[in-house]
């Protein structure tokens, strides 16, 4: 995903009222049901599947928070929002389609889910981004192993002989040594398609000369 303040502030408001509501459900589920209109008895079993699905759901508003810290974390905490909200909503219509009108305050409550799950989907696509491209990794492992001495725009060769494609030097640092130049090389585009073969074997002369 992209960093973007943007993102933290939707990821904060997702994860805010995740949290609120799900501990609210999980500490006080007779007062979160009389707050949506209806009336929970005090049955133990039935209080332990109430505070169970809370539990559920702030652990899930703490993950989607995390996400507006940590960058690793942005787009597991996006599609869990998603997850989360979307289904709810989904699920409460099917129950109005299964059981008939469930009353006003439970219709906003499954309103609100589904904006919240639209506005999770909208940060997903808007924030996105693509799989770096194989030239992409490639120049990232370049870089990587001469330490920003080598031009990034010399990493890809399509020249027909070899012996002009030398790496150019912009501070005369040294490389590293020619193992651990070729591993991190073959680390990079091992995941890179078939076919490829003559230009990395190519980019991996360039490493070890």
């Amino acid at each position: 995903m992209k960093e973007s303040t943007g993102l933290k502030v939707i990821l904060l408001v997702l994860a805010l009222t995740l949290v609120v509501f799900g501990g609210w459900r999980l500490v006080d589920p007779i007062g979160f049901h009389t707050f949506s209109g209806l009336e929970l008895s005090d049955d133990a079993g039935l209080l332990s599947e109430v505070r169970g699905a809370g539990g559920i759901i702030m652990v899930s508003g703490l993950v989607v928070g995390l996400g507006a810290f940590r960058h690793a974390w942005s787009r597991t905490s996006v599609v869990l929002a998603v997850v989360v909200f979307v289904s709810l909503g989904l699920a409460r219509l099917l129950g109005i389609a299964l059981d008939g009108s469930p009353g006003a305050d439970v219709i906003q409550g499954m309103a609100i889910e589904l904006v919240l799950g639209g506005l999770a989907l909208f940060a997903f696509v808007k924030y996105r981004t693509g799989a770096p491209s194989w030239r992409e990794n490639v120049a990232r492992a370049d870089r990587k192993v001469y330490g920003g001495a080598v031009s990034p725009a010399s990493t890809v060769c399509t020249c027909s002989s070899s012996a002009r494609c030398r790496p150019r030097r912009v501070d005369g640092t040294a490389a590293s040594t020619a193992a651990g130049q070729a591993s991190t090389v073959f680390a990079a585009v091992s995941r890179e398609p078939v076919g490829r073969g003559p230009r990395l074997a190519h980019i991996t002369w360039r490493l070890l000369k």
